[in-house]
């Protein structure tokens, strides 16, 4: 019996190393922890081996002799037989739960080396919603994005949301009418009535470098949270105000949508794109948490048509505008020079100069006019369907000789030094036109001289619902003022 004992013994620490082997390794402090650990576990194997087949063997045996029966079963093969038996089963449970392990750790993996963007868009495209402006018959006149930025509020473009009577929100495949809550420039805070939000987490602009990657998620061409990969290509910083530059893509439907960094935080709302272009800006996030402390909601303007313009509050003060110069008796129109890649235009009228900005929707034609005049340095004249100087000139004729002359609020903007500002549409005898000012009340030359371009988004740009963009480099400007003040100046 004792030798039988011994040899299962020795059997049992054999197997017990073969189920060790079968054992993923697992990292330990020293060699001394890991053998001590490998012999704890052969022990605890031989132990139960031979336990487990001593204690069942002998409950035959004692049955047999309990009923006194004649022949007794041998001991030594009940013994091995279950040990056999026992081991089997041991084998086997350590076979299937090291195929169990290895599923898990492959699926682990499979999860862990998923990409980014995967991970970013189940993380976050929950909070993204669609967005529609509609009219009073409830067709739908602009479409857009928002995001959850906390449990009652979505952020989203002012001007998305401003084209039509209402606008609504679409939850769980049904549409809801939206709330205004707060605007900032073209930032609008909405709720839902008795809705509930998954908010995003929020990153600050300002601690977003240059060259970070990031994504974008949003709904354009009605495509459902799409989302798109890019990096941060520049980033700006005008007195505290952050913009963020970037090569994702931004397409119309994507206004209001979210711009994420790698670990799913918004880091801005996606607004502004350049057509066939990777250059797309957002509004930073210190604008989402300034419009939610501080609400504030702009009125509206009242509904108007091609023919008859109601009358609106102005955008800036009127001091602050520029103002074309005096009428002529006879238009004389000279082109100096053209200069730059941009061609940019130096122009003599009668005895007033000015600077054409050509504005381009495509690489190659021009389609609109900016006209910036070097002595009233303020504003800019931006002509959204002219691209002549002898029609711009015409016009120009018109406000000098019209006393009813309004700046009224308009739906489009004016990306310039960086920064997003809002349009004064003219119109002359209450009749809107589509010419527009920018000014501001300090002296613009320099802003335009140290910038590479300017960006325009005009509403309803010949009659096609939403905005276009159109950018109006400026390389060739310095050598225009150059020339502006060779042959002008003086003369003035």
């Amino acid at each position: 019996m004792i030798k039988q004992l011994g040899i299962m013994l020795l059997a049992s620490i054999l197997l017990g190393l073969v189920f060790q082997t079968l054992n993923p390794p697992v990292p330990y402090a020293s060699d001394l922890e890991h053998i001590s650990h490998i012999m704890e576990h052969i022990i605890a194997y031989a132990g139960i081996l031979i336990t487990i087949s001593f204690a069942v063997a002998l409950i035959p045996r004692c049955a047999y002799w309990i009923m006194k029966k004649k022949r007794v079963p041998d001991l030594n093969i009940l013994m091995w037989s279950i040990w056999i038996l026992l081991a089997l089963v041991i084998l086997a449970n350590q076979v299937y739960s090291n195929y169990l392990r290895s599923e898990i750790k492959t699926t682990n993996i499979e999860k862990s080396n998923r990409p980014i963007a995967y991970k970013i868009y189940q993380k976050v495209s929950k909070s993204i919603y669609m967005i529609y402006s509609k009219d009073q018959n409830n067709r739908p006149l602009a479409s857009g994005s928002a995001v959850a930025v906390t449990e009652d509020f979505l952020a989203t473009n002012c001007h998305v949301i401003s084209d039509g009577d209402y606008f609504t929100i679409v939850i769980h495949d049904t549409e809801k009418k939206g709330i205004l809550y707060s605007q900032h420039d073209d930032l609008c805070i909405v709720s839902v009535q008795n809705e509930k939000f998954s908010p995003v987490n929020i990153r600050f602009s300002k601690e977003v470098e240059i060259g970070e990657d990031v994504y974008t998620i949003g709904n354009p061409h009605h495509l459902e949270k799409s989302i798109s990969r890019g990096i941060i290509s520049n980033k700006f910083n005008d007195g505290g105000i952050i913009t963020l530059q970037t090569d994702a893509n931004i397409l119309p439907g994507s206004s209001g949508g979210g711009l994420f960094d790698h670990n799913g935080k918004l880091i801005g709302i996606t607004t502004l794109h350049i057509n066939n272009e990777r250059i797309g800006f957002v509004i930073p996030t210190e604008t989402i948490t300034a419009a939610l402390l501080e609400p504030r909601v702009n009125p509206k303007p009242e509904k108007t048509n091609s023919n008859d313009a109601a009358e609106q509050k102005p955008l800036n003060n009127p001091s602050d505008l520029a103002t074309p110069p005096p009428t002529q008796a006879n238009n004389v129109i000279t082109r100096i020079g053209y200069y730059g890649k941009s061609e940019i235009a130096l122009i003599k009228w009668n005895k007033e100069c000015f600077i054409g900005i050509p504005g381009r929707y495509q690489p190659d034609k021009p389609i609109s006019l900016a006209i910036w005049f070097p002595n009233t340095p303020n504003g800019i004249f931006i002509f959204s369907r002219i691209t002549n100087a002898e029609d711009a000139v015409k016009f120009m004729d018109k406000i000098a000789q019209t006393n009813n002359t309004k700046y009224i609020t308009s739906k489009s903007f004016v990306f310039f030094n960086n920064q997003l500002f809002g349009l004064a549409l003219i119109s002359l005898n209450n009749i809107n036109y589509p010419v527009y000012i920018f000014a501001l009340k300090d002296d613009l030359t320099e802003k335009l001289v140290t910038s590479e371009y300017f960006i325009g988004q005009f509403y309803n740009y010949s009659h096609q619902p939403g905005m276009t963009t159109i950018k109006f480099g400026l390389d060739g400007f310095t050598e225009a003022l150059a020339a502006y003040n060779k042959f002008c100046n003086k003369d003035e």
